[in-house]
């Protein structure tokens, strides 16, 4: 399993790190990567349904549908 932090420490406190999360969803709709679960992958769980992270995980696959949305409007038609 890979390790990729999306947090920011100091000496006395840790943070989630809004950017770095909006751009690992971003970065998987421009590299058409799916989102993808580690407990699924690993065999840790076998079924979304009875996680206690699906509400979440839900939001984001919505999140990252939403976004693709956003950026492949037809601004303008052209005829030549």
């Amino acid at each position: 399993m890979i390790n990729e932090k999306i947090t920011v420490s100091s000496d006395d406190t840790q943070k989630l790190d809004k950017m770095k999360a909006a751009l690992a969803i971003r970065n998987a709709t421009y590299e058409n990567n799916n989102l993808s679960c580690s407990l699924l992958d690993n065999d840790i769980i076998n079924s979304c349904n009875n996680c206690s992270l699906n509400f979440i995980c839900e939001k984001i696959d919505r999140a990252a549908e939403d976004y693709r949305k956003s950026i492949t409007k037809v601004i303008n038609n052209f005829s030549f």
